[in-house]
């Protein structure tokens, strides 16, 4: 009976030092617990609209590539040629980001067995996802909604500055997490509609002149046809997908005008943009549309790759392009 009369005395001894929370106490650690998760949630939002929009950043990166390729970029030493603007020949249509995903009326990928030169269309160029219904889609960072061909994007392209009918600068403008126009911070457009997403400059040489050395190799040699006869360089590219092809200005020989074992060097004038990539030139006689190989060995046809913003091929006098007549 003792023994369990100690135990009971401690029991009450111990709750009697014990002290429970004042109604104050409570309220400072409600207060400091939502405190915590106020900071904690603001937080968490910021990241996430961060992340949302380097996301998109990144996408309109993707967006640029996909259109204009990357004519920096190098493999095995040779220009990587790739995009949508080498293989068509334009940008993509107004407010049609469609035309990087889906082929839809566009020629496929085909040799143009006359020039030489391959075009059409060999995407998708951008690896989209397949929403709910089996529609490709590719949206920005906030996922804003839109179906095709802009995909929740206010996607255009500028005004042609060539004045070849064709357009050649492309903005792709996101309208931020509001998916409205305008509005501030992360609800703001972006990026802001002041620049371009790609330039002219950026997937389009300006072809200015084409130099060309005529060879007469070996005494006793015929030049050409014992008369004045007038040359002109053909260029053929890409355009909307199929080979087309532009002219020079004209270049008179005369029969005697290439001594026996010299030359000459002739510029044939261009004033025509033309997208990157392979391209194939040849010579021209005006009179017959007699095509003039520079020797019985060799091909009518000669292959140019041309890159933006780098020393074209043919256009200076150390670098003309040689045309022996045998």
């Amino acid at each position: 009976m003792a023994q369990v009369m100690i135990l009971f005395y401690i029991s009450s001894n111990n709750l009697k030092n014990q002290y429970g929370l004042t109604l104050l106490e409570m309220l400072v650690v409600v207060f400091i617990l939502s405190a915590i998760a106020l900071m904690t949630l603001s937080f968490t939002n910021n990241a996430d609209d961060q992340f949302r929009f380097e996301d998109t950043r990144t996408r309109l990166g993707k967006i640029r590539i996909a259109a204009v390729g990357e004519p920096e970029r190098t493999i095995n030493g040779g220009p990587a040629i790739s995009g949508f603007v080498a293989d068509i020949g334009r940008l993509p249509n107004t407010d049609n980001l469609q035309e990087l995903i889906e082929q839809g009326g566009l020629p496929v990928w085909t040799l143009d067995t006359a020039s030489g030169v391959w075009a059409g269309w060999r995407g998708p160029y951008l690896a989209s996802l397949i929403e709910q219904g089996g529609t490709r889609t590719y949206r920005d960072g906030w996922g804003n909604a839109g179906g095709a061909p802009k995909y929740g994007w206010n996607t255009f392209s500028a005004t042609d500055t060539n004045g070849d009918g064709l357009t050649d600068t492309l903005q792709v403008v996101s309208y931020g997490s509001d998916g409205a126009p305008a509005g501030a911070g992360y609800a703001a457009d972006y990026p802001p509609v002041t620049g371009n997403l790609a330039g002219r400059d950026d997937h389009q040489v300006n072809i200015t002149v084409v130099k060309v050395r005529f060879h007469n190799p070996a005494a006793g040699a015929v030049l050409l046809p014992l008369a004045n006869v007038t040359l002109l360089v053909r260029l053929h590219y890409p355009q909307n997908g199929t080979i087309t092809s532009a002219d020079s200005g004209t270049v008179t020989l005369l029969a005697n005008s290439i001594g026996e074992g010299s030359s000459t060097l002739e510029n044939f004038t261009f004033n025509k943009w033309v997208p990157w990539g392979v391209r194939a030139l040849e010579i021209i006689d005006t009179a017959t549309n007699t095509i003039y190989a520079p020797n019985a060995t060799l091909d009518k046809i000669k292959l140019v790759t041309i890159i933006p913003r780098t020393q074209l091929p043919f256009s200076t006098d150390t670098d003309p392009m040689e045309w022996w007549l045998e």
